[in-house]
């Protein structure tokens, strides 16, 4: 009944077709502000799916917004705030 999406797996390729307007102003921010653009792709996808849950956690609200506790989970997985801190000085 839901096809390639049963399993609830996004495919990189997939993200990258959908996203790729986005992605692209980004890299244009990072390069043109001088500024590092925070990117989970390596801590959320391998070669070809992207994660949508960890530790039994959904990490997404929707197909394009991470949901509160997927923020706070992914935050805290990849030391967001020390890299911040780190930034900030």
């Amino acid at each position: 009944m839901l096809g390639r999406y049963s399993d609830c797996k996004i495919y990189v390729s997939d993200y990258r077709r959908m996203r790729s307007r986005t992605l692209e102003l980004l890299n244009q921010v990072a390069m043109k502000a001088d500024v590092e653009v925070i990117s989970y792709h390596d801590f959320l996808c391998d070669h070809t799916t992207c994660k949508t849950e960890i530790d039994g956690k959904y990490l997404y609200r929707d197909s394009g917004h991470l949901s509160y506790e997927g923020s706070e989970l992914i935050a805290r997985k990849t030391r967001l705030a020390e890299r911040l801190i780190r930034a900030a000085r």
